[in-house]
This record gives structure tokens, C-alpha cells and sequence, in this order.
């Protein structure tokens, strides 16, 4: 007798999300868009950028380098705790 197959849904979650912002920070200081894609990958940041704004305002970016240290390196006091239940970081797009 064979199992069935399970099948997931895809998911990404607020964490890709701002690694990949990340990302296209790293890839735009390091000089590795070429002129002609500036635009497109400038409006692809943008919309990227606004949305975790919107969601997550205190989320890891390049423009805050101190936001970047691992949770081990940055201590939080009691009143910087934030209580997440683990669906509220994936999205549905």
C-alpha cells in the first residue's frame, strides 16, 4: 500500500524576505547592477523595502548596521521583547 504524496504550498516568510533586502543592498554597494537595471531593481527595492516597513519597522537592514548583529551579540532588555507567534511571519502572496 503506498502513502499518498503530501504536497505543500511554497512559503516565504518575513525573514527571506528581509535577507533578500539584504541582499540588494549588498549587490548595489558592491557595484553589481549594471546602469540599465538600475531603474528596475531600484522599483524592486522600493516596493520590497515599503512592505517590511509596513510590517516589521525594526527589521535587520544595511542602512542599520547595529540591527545585523546576531540575537546572541544584542542583548534586549525586557521592554524590547516582541512576542511572535510563528505564523505571523509567513505572508501570502
Amino acid at each position: 500500500m503506498s502513502t499518498p504524496e503530501t504536497t505543500s504550498e511554497p512559503l516565504i516568510t518575513i525573514d527571506d524576505l528581509i535577507n533578500i533586502r539584504i541582499f540588494m543592498q549588498l549587490m548595489a554597494q558592491r557595484g553589481v547592477i549594471k546602469a540599465e537595471e538600475m531603474t528596475p531593481f531600484g522599483r524592486i527595492f522600493n516596493n520590497l523595502n515599503n512592505f517590511l516597513l509596513h510590517k516589521v519597522p525594526n527589521a535587520p537592514s544595511m542602512n542599520n548596521p547595529e540591527s545585523l548583529k546576531s540575537p546572541a551579540e544584542t542583548p534586549k532588555s525586557e521592554s524590547d521583547k516582541v512576542e511572535q507567534s510563528e505564523p505571523s511571519n509567513y505572508i501570502t502572496i
